[in-house]
């Protein structure tokens, strides 16, 4: 009988060893399709966890309600915490840790632990709400993205039982040709012919300029459908990936693509009537049995610029990330990273160059936000509750 129950015994703790033993390879085989690159898994415990950043080599994790501080590899301690906060994304400039709460912009001082609201009201309760945060020098780059798939508020936007007035606003004036549907107002309304919409202080489709030590700010660029990921070089250059319009709604477009482009101050982007440099109104967005789109606008501001990059599809391109050292993947100096949503895969070039894949991630890695520390990329998978770094051997 005792031969039976060491049996049973041993047995089970085969099974049980076995199990850990799955779990962790689960866990640690985060990405395995690139010899070339090297896992590493710097903190765990982040479920929840919506961004991440650095000040002064202490990394910082937003979650929803509060910001945790982690340092020299001890366990997390809050420095903020607030049930009234509703905290998406959070960028460092100087020793000040800026977020988006709601529609509101803020700031959290590590030194002081003063809170501070600077701008109220973004426009961001549409479809493309989520706010992304990018800072060079002292100056902070807030994306705005559009309310609406292609301008016109319809039965296809769910945020209009509890914003029903709600619509695009456009952060420049514009003139709008005769519409039934109306476009840059609420439902219901028609636009008449070349019809005055008046700019907002803060519109949507845009790139606002916020200068974190006058508080001012202004529209740096417009046009910009939805930004899904943005990151700036070192001499100032940024880049975004954009998502193309959706085939839905009572202007459906067809046949569009996710790009990378890099915006520039002033320029329009296409919303609503362009998508990657081309008119709604040209061949590669017609399909057949299906009405051709009609413009918008009856004044174009300037002719869009042409994306730096296409994919194929749409709702596909996530965070970007630039590798200015080249210590990330094979010396490549300036490359650039982007997240593959469609694939869960990471994929990189250098700028001008082709792109191809980097890594594979496992399928129940939710990669939630993409930055480059140190030389390292770090990718926080909120899944997991993971932030790990992928870092190339050289």
């Amino acid at each position: 009988m005792k031969k039976v129950i060491g049996w049973i015994i041993i047995i089970i703790l085969s099974v049980c060893s076995f199990m850990i033993v799955k779990e962790k390879t689960e866990i640690y085989n985060i990405g395995n399709e690139n010899d070339n690159a090297e896992f590493k898994i710097k903190y765990k415990g982040l479920k929840g966890a919506v961004d991440f950043t650095s000040i002064n080599d202490k990394i910082y994790i937003a979650f929803p309600h509060m910001i945790k501080c982690i340092e020299n590899g001890k366990e997390p301690y809050t420095v903020l915490n607030d049930e009234n906060l509703n905290i998406e994304c959070a960028e460092p400039v100087g020793e000040s840790l800026y977020f988006i709460s709601n529609s509101k912009l803020m700031s959290y001082d590590i030194n002081n632990k003063n809170v501070k609201e600077h701008i109220a009201n973004l426009p961001n309760t549409g479809d493309y709400k989520n706010i992304l945060l990018k800072s060079y020098d002292d100056k902070l780059f807030i994306t705005i993205g559009a309310m609406t798939n292609s301008g016109v508020v319809g039965d296809d936007n769910t945020w209009i039982s509890e914003n029903k007035d709600n619509h695009d606003l456009t952060p420049e004036t514009i003139k709008v040709n005769e519409n039934s549907k109306g476009a840059f107002v609420k439902k219901g309304e028609a636009n008449t012919s070349n019809q005055t919409i008046k700019a907002s202080e803060i519109g949507n489709s845009s790139v606002v300029i916020f200068n974190t030590s006058t508080g001012d700010f202004e529209t740096y660029a417009w046009g910009i459908r939805n930004i899904n990921g943005i990151d700036i070089t070192d001499d100032g250059k940024i880049y975004a990936t954009v998502g193309g319009y959706e085939p839905r709604g009572d202007r459906p477009v067809y046949n569009d693509s996710d790009y990378i482009y890099e915006i520039k101050k002033d320029h329009w982007y296409g919303f609503p009537d362009y998508s990657g440099g081309d008119s709604l109104e040209s061949p590669r967005f017609n399909l057949e049995g299906k009405d051709k789109v009609k413009m918008i606008l009856s004044e174009i501001p300037m002719n869009p610029p042409a994306p730096y990059y296409q994919y194929t599809n749409v709702n596909s391109l996530g965070w970007i990330a630039i590798d200015e050292t080249g210590k990330i993947a094979k010396n490549n100096k300036g490359s650039i990273f982007f997240y593959n949503k469609e694939n869960n895969s990471i994929y990189y070039s250098l700028i001008g160059g082709v792109f191809e894949k980097f890594i594979g991630l496992n399928s129940d890695c939710v990669a939630t936000s993409m930055k480059i520390i140190n030389n390292e990329l770090y990718i926080l998978d909120s899944g997991n509750g993971f932030l790990f770094t992928i870092e190339g051997k050289q």
